[in-house]
């Protein structure tokens, strides 16, 4: 069952596993999986894209096994258009399944206005989930989130707390050794890197499908 992240970039791991998209590591570091993380390869700028990534150890799925994440994507400034995060579950080099890929207020796309660029989408056999409102229409809240000194709680700031994002995904892949790949990153060379994006995982695991 995984337990650990290797980060690479900025992170941490109290008071879970975190990473947020100021780490300056360039999207160059990640073309061994030759994962792009938009739908299409031409609408995607690896050169002006940066952040920061972290890898699971290897883990063992067997026959009925599921694989579970849940990810807490937030930001800490307004208009987070060019911030994204994503998942992948790997083996070696080899993407397996896209888990999800997301800006932090939920939207699916990178940018506010022009050609749509959509990330992209959960692989087939992954059933994904997401939440950036409640029950009433309000935007989801980040209070209580505070990594590496900056608050994402909507408390601090009226620009934060309000565009956060929570994600599940989960599918029963093909039994073998595998990985989990996390990155945060921004692209269009627009990081803050006083309030940048983040992404925190609560948890993932292996269990009985």
């Amino acid at each position: 069952m995984p337990n650990h992240l290797k980060i690479d970039g900025k992170g941490g791991q109290f008071p879970c596993f975190w990473l947020d998209n100021s780490g300056g590591k360039p999207w160059s570091d990640l073309d061994n999986y030759g994962f792009t993380p938009t739908r299409t390869a031409q609408s995607f700028s690896k050169d002006t894209t940066s952040g920061s990534y972290a890898l699971s150890d290897k883990f063992h799925v067997k026959q009925g096994e599921q694989v579970n994440v849940a990810a807490i994507l937030a930001t800490a400034h307004t208009q987070p258009y060019w911030d994204f995060g994503f998942a992948i579950l790997v083996q070696g080099t080899t993407v397996a399944e896209v888990l999800f890929a997301m800006r932090p207020d939920g939207i699916n796309q990178i940018g506010d206005t022009g050609p749509n660029v959509l990330l992209a989408a959960p692989s087939d056999g992954v059933t994904f989930s997401q939440a950036y409102k409640e029950a009433d229409g309000t935007p989801k809240d980040a209070t209580g989130i505070v990594l590496n000194g900056v608050d994402y709680g909507s408390i601090a700031n009226a620009g934060c707390g309000n565009l956060s994002t929570y994600l599940s995904s989960k599918c029963k892949p093909s039994p073998g050794e595998y990985q989990i790949l996390f990155g945060m990153f921004v692209t269009d060379n627009r990081v803050n890197p006083a309030r940048p994006a983040a992404m925190v995982v609560p948890f993932f695991n292996v269990t009985q499908g």
